[in-house]
Order: structure tokens, then C-alpha cells, then sequence
């Protein structure tokens, strides 16, 4: 027994086929088209119910992408608020350090004044001690035009300097 056994035991199996779909029912319809015919009648049952999955797909979706924007929305109101908050209080320092260095710029002012005037008053003082001390010795002596004298010399030395113009004067045509 070699190759004649095995197809005899070949011959035995080839029946065995499942595919039926070449076959044809009694009204002489191919076995293969009724069968489609089924699948296609529940595909067409079923589309309301892939539509309305479909539906509820899309609206998960869409409420999704309205929650990840409303989070964005709410992070960047977040680091905007940071962001301004920083910036209003660097501008209220800038101010602050401003308003200090006017107000020392402007003490610094009124010192130099106060110190010009001191000398100016001092100088004053110490001419009408001079005048006083002229006129003293003058008093004493009955040499009235010795006085006269030595007065306009006094008096001269006494007038003030110019008062310093911050703006030139500009002489009207």
C-alpha cells in the first residue's frame, strides 16, 4: 500500500465542504445573494442605532473639546492675573523709588538754598557788624564826611548778587 491507500482515503474527505453558498434554494436563488440579502436588511435595521452612537460619539467629543478649552481659558485668566498683579507691583516700586528720589533730589534743593542763603545772610551780617562797627568809630569821631566815606564803599559790598535765572530773558521787538 503506498500512493493508491491515499487516495482512497482522499476521496472518502472531499465532501466534507461547509461552503454551501454556490448552491441554490428551491426557488432556484443562489444560496450566497439570499444570505447577503439578510446581512444587508440588519445592516439598514441597525443604522439608527450607529447613528445615534455616532451622535453620542460627537457630542462626547464636543464636550471634551469645550472642557479643554474652558480649562485653557481658565489657565490663561490664571497667568494673566499673576502676570498683571507682578506688573502693577513693579510699577507701584518704579513709583515708589520715584517719588523718593524726587524727594530727595528736591531736600537736596532746598539744602543747597538754605546753605546759599546762610552764606548770603552771613555776609550780610558780617557787612552790617562792619557798617555797625564803622559807625561806631564815626559816632565817636565828629568827622562827618569820613562817614560818607566809608559808607557807599560799605554799601556796595552789600547789595545782593543777581538773583540766577533758569530761563533767559528774551527781549521783546
Amino acid at each position: 500500500g503506498g500512493f493508491g491507500s491515499l487516495l482512497r482515503g482522499a476521496a472518502k474527505k472531499k465532501n466534507m465542504n461547509d461552503n454551501q453558498d454556490a448552491c441554490r434554494d428551491l426557488s432556484g436563488r443562489r444560496l450566497r445573494h439570499v444570505n447577503a440579502e439578510k446581512k444587508l436588511g440588519e445592516w439598514e435595521n441597525d443604522a439608527k442605532e450607529r447613528q445615534l452612537e455616532q451622535d453620542a460619539i460627537d457630542f462626547i467629543k464636543k464636550k471634551e473639546a469645550e472642557e479643554r478649552a474652558t480649562q485653557e481659558r481658565k489657565e490663561n485668566d490664571l497667568k494673566l492675573d499673576i502676570e498683571s498683579s507682578q506688573t502693577v507691583a513693579k510699577v507701584q516700586n518704579s513709583v515708589q523709588s520715584g517719588l523718593k528720589e524726587a524727594m530727595k533730589a528736591q531736600e537736596e534743593l532746598k539744602r543747597k538754598k538754605a546753605a546759599a542763603e546762610g552764606t548770603a545772610i552771613a555776609k550780610r551780617q558780617r557787612i552790617m557788624n562792619t557798617l555797625g562797627d564803622i559807625s561806631d568809630e564815626d559816632m565817636s569821631d565828629s568827622d562827618d564826611e569820613g562817614v560818607v566815606k566809608k559808607m557807599p564803599e560799605a554799601a556796595a559790598s552789600v547789595q545782593d548778587p543777581p538773583p540766577a535765572s533758569s530761563s533767559p530773558k528774551v527781549a521783546s521787538v
